[in-house]
């Protein structure tokens, strides 16, 4: 049985602990608080502290540790902005003990085949989930919820580019001028040609038939420019048309296309109707692209026309996509800025060469690395990745292995 003096000492001792210990975990609340830690980051044990330009400090992201959960993305998601009509969602599936968790794109909009009417339901639909390891650093979360954006639009994107194709055009056997129905009757057919959803399979056993008939074809030789012209008029993009403004032949024998595209009164698509003008908004009834074509080929120009309405809506999510106020991804940010930025915390890692400190931070790296390795089964595709791997000398970086 302890003394009145032993058990005093034993308790002034424990509050001595607990003290110590609420000083601790004050003094890491502040830390925290100050470096700006967020929920499902640490900071690896002597990782150095680089004071900032503008008085603050913060540990460079390759020292933290992440353990993410669905909470703590959520958490992430909600100082993420872009569009109303592009909900983002993050989900789990539970896997015993562990959860898989995931990103989805929402796309609020209409139904992209249906015939353009007056009246039209919004409909609510979703993309692919993107999944989001526990070990993902919080920085790639937020470009993994940009790129899924990204892809969700040019989802859409990629319907909204119809061709008017005329019967001679999808089989040579029915032209108009062998049909005894007139030339101005001939009732044309409107496709998606861009779009995601074709049976890739099906055109992969088909491939010649494109080909041959791409070769064989006037669209694949060199054209007039009226003829460009007609080739234009047959693409509606979300409504709106193409004109062809300009047009001239580069010292390297390139051609270069000034296209005009007018919006209809039902396009929605923000980036052919609001331009941004030494930071300025406008609203217009048209926009231009700029193309430049190898050769004067109809089929060349449909492929650069998709291609530049793509660029417009990456733009277009770069400059709304932002991530607590800051949009990373518009080109007005001072790219020097970053680098400098970028290149002092890089150097945090080299000015500090602590042994414990370079052994965690090895272990770190290593245990980031493994837990990627994909596990690789007995068959076909194992085989063929063991051809390629091996065929690549002094490989490092962790194999995979035969689970």
């Amino acid at each position: 049985m302890l003394s009145t003096a032993s058990g005093g000492n034993t308790l002034l001792k424990r509050l001595a602990t607990l003290s110590s210990i609420r000083t601790e975990y004050a003094q890491a609340e502040r830390i925290t608080k100050l470096l700006d830690l967020q929920l499902g980051e640490s900071a690896l044990e002597h990782a150095p502290i680089v004071p900032l330009a503008n008085g603050e400090m913060c540990i460079a992201q390759q020292h933290l540790l992440y353990k993410h959960t669905r909470a703590s993305v959520e958490k992430v998601v909600l100082d993420i902005e872009y569009h109303k009509n592009y909900p983002i969602f993050v989900g789990a599936v539970q896997n015993g003990e562990h959860e898989s968790i995931y990103i989805q794109i929402g796309i609020v909009g209409y139904d992209n085949y249906q015939k353009r009417t007056a009246v039209r339901k919004t409909k609510l639909v979703y993309g692919r989930k993107w999944r989001v390891e526990p070990s993902l650093p919080t920085s790639e979360i937020i470009q993994t919820v940009f790129l899924a954006l990204k892809v969700a639009r040019e989802h859409e994107v990629r319907e909204l580019l119809t061709l008017k194709v005329m019967p001679a055009e999808i089989s040579p056997k029915h032209s108009p001028q062998q049909s005894s129905v007139p030339a101005d009757a001939v009732i044309c057919k409107v496709s998606t040609p861009f779009n995601n959803h074709h049976d890739l399979p099906l055109l992969a056993r088909l491939q010649k038939t494109f080909t041959e008939r791409e070769l064989s074809r006037s669209v694949s030789k060199s054209c007039s420019v009226e003829q460009i012209k007609a080739a234009l008029s047959k693409l509606r993009y979300d409504g709106a048309s193409f004109t062809l403004e300009n047009i001239e032949r580069r010292f390297n024998s390139d051609w270069l296309l000034d296209i005009k595209i007018t919006v209809a009164q039902d396009t929605r698509l923000e980036e052919l109707r609001v331009h941004n003008i030494d930071g300025h908004e406008s609203v217009d009834k048209s926009c231009s692209i700029t193309l430049i074509l190898a050769s004067l080929s109809v089929n060349q120009l449909y492929y650069a026309v998709m291609d530049a309405l793509l660029l417009l809506s990456e733009q277009q999510v770069a400059n709304n996509f932002s991530y607590r106020g800051f949009c990373r991804f518009n080109k007005n940010n001072d790219l020097a800025a970053i680098a400098e930025l970028s290149i002092s915390l890089r150097q945090s890692t080299n000015a500090h060469q602590q042994d414990a400190f370079v052994r965690e931070f090895s272990a770190a790296n290593y245990q980031i690395d493994k837990g990627r390795v994909p596990s690789l089964f007995k068959g076909a595709l194992t085989d063929k990745i063991h051809k390629n791997l091996q065929q690549i000398p002094e490989l490092e970086g962790v194999l995979p292995k035969i689970s």
